[in-house]
């Protein structure tokens, strides 16, 4: 082989590894920007999802707000003699409203909140109830222990009300951070 076909063959393998050497360069390149495009995704969906917790667990406490001022209502009217069917209906609605915003924690809440949100639920079917049976005995002009023993029923069921609200709270600031 003469100097001439050295250098055509020098000069081959020097174009052969440059253009491997751009591919590897490309190769690495394009994977670091995969996995920068992957991270950048997550951190989006992570942002997106505490947003998302953000909304709801404020939905469940303005819910539960709006709930226990329905219930408050009822009470006042009862001990001033108005009629209680209107605030009924109203604090029928609070109730199914606050339900719906909660069943939303099962789909993007951590297990801690949706079990406090099942608090929740709980407490306030158990808070409805309470009110219903209050409210009846009422109406049905009970003998005055029985009233009064519908009425402790009813304050036993907002306590534990208000003590699922502070658990749910807690919970949700828990997931957020």
């Amino acid at each position: 082989m003469d100097s001439g076909d050295a250098a055509v063959w020098a000069a081959a393998v020097a174009a052969m590894a440059g253009v491997g050497g751009t591919a590897v360069g490309a190769w690495f390149t394009a994977r670091s920007l995969r996995h920068q495009v992957e991270d950048q995704a997550r951190a989006e969906h992570r942002q997106w999802l505490r947003s998302e917790r953000q909304r709801t667990y404020s939905e469940v406490l303005a819910g539960h707000a709006a709930l226990q001022e329905a219930l408050t209502q009822i009470v006042f009217a009862l001990h001033e003699g108005r009629d209680v069917a209107p605030l009924e209906t109203a604090a029928g609605e609070k109730a199914r409203v606050l339900l719906d915003v909660l069943a939303a924690t099962v789909l993007i809440g951590t297990i801690e909140v949706v079990d406090a949100s099942d608090q929740v639920r709980s407490a306030a079917v158990a808070l409805s109830n309470a009110a219903s049976r209050w409210l009846a005995a009422h109406r049905e002009d009970n003998d005055a222990d029985s009233v009064e023993i519908r009425k402790e029923e009813y304050h036993s069921a907002r306590a534990s009300f208000q003590q699922a609200r502070r658990v749910f709270a807690e919970a949700g600031r828990r997931s957020l951070l």
